[in-house]
């Protein structure tokens, strides 16, 4: 998979306050490469709903990815960009390698919507 963007932080889902609104707890600062890109025609038809509103597919190599949970969110750097944008989950499928990789977990798709 070729790279090109960093995870710098994975945060967990939000809890409500009284007044409807969230608190947001930061996670750990990490450099976690990966691919960013948009979300293919062939996905939405796949996953349908789930990721109507996403803006963004991140993949992360292997199961990395345990931590990032639908409804939390990630900070990416995009290569040659000066600034992190951050992104809601909205849901993670694993993928699985075609031919020599059969039935192993090459990459985990986290689908995003920009926050």
């Amino acid at each position: 998979m070729l790279t090109n963007a960093t995870i710098t932080r994975i945060d967990a889902p939000a809890t409500r306050t009284a007044l409807g609104g969230e608190n947001w707890t930061p996670g750990s600062t990490i450099a976690l490469r990966c691919s960013w890109q948009r979300p293919r025609a062939s996905q939405r038809q796949t996953l349908g709903a789930a990721i109507a509103e996403a803006s963004a597919v991140i993949y992360v190599p292997g199961n990395v990815v345990a931590t990032v949970r639908t409804g939390g969110r990630v900070v990416v750097r995009v290569d040659l960009e000066s600034s992190d944008r951050t992104y809601r989950v909205l849901a993670s499928e694993p993928a699985v390698g075609p031919g020599g990789t059969a039935g192993r977990l090459t990459n985990t798709e986290v689908y995003v919507q920009a926050a």
